[in-house]
């Protein structure tokens, strides 16, 4: 199971995940971020990744279809300091360049639209 934790700064909605999503749960998930991210009016969604236990490809499409949903707004999913096994099955299927991915917080609050585009 997971839990998300909400905090907006600057233009950005910053989505604090905790625990694991996988295949039972993935649209559970897909539909609070869809409903969430869609009542307010942010460019940027942030995905934190840092204390997600376990992703499987269920998860990770889940972060890729919400990216394509948002890309045809004008709207950006980004991903925050990935757990090491995130990390790992983000470069296995080696989809790390299709989001922007911030390292630190340094960068995160540092960016601007133009870096995450």
């Amino acid at each position: 199971m997971y839990k998300i934790l909400t905090e907006i700064y600057k233009d950005m909605m910053i989505f604090h995940v905790s625990g694991s999503i996988l295949l039972p749960t993935a649209i559970q998930f897909q539909e609070e971020i869809i409903q969430i991210f869609s009542e307010k009016k942010m460019i940027e969604a942030v995905m934190d990744l840092s204390q997600v236990e376990k992703l499987d490809n269920s998860g990770l499409g889940v972060l890729i279809n919400l990216s394509n949903k948002y890309n045809k707004q004008g709207r950006i999913i980004s991903i925050y300091c990935p757990s090491l096994q995130v990390e790992q099955l983000i470069k296995d299927v080696g989809i790390e360049k299709f989001f922007s991915i911030y390292e630190n917080e340094e960068e995160l609050r540092n960016h601007t639209l133009s870096d995450a585009v």
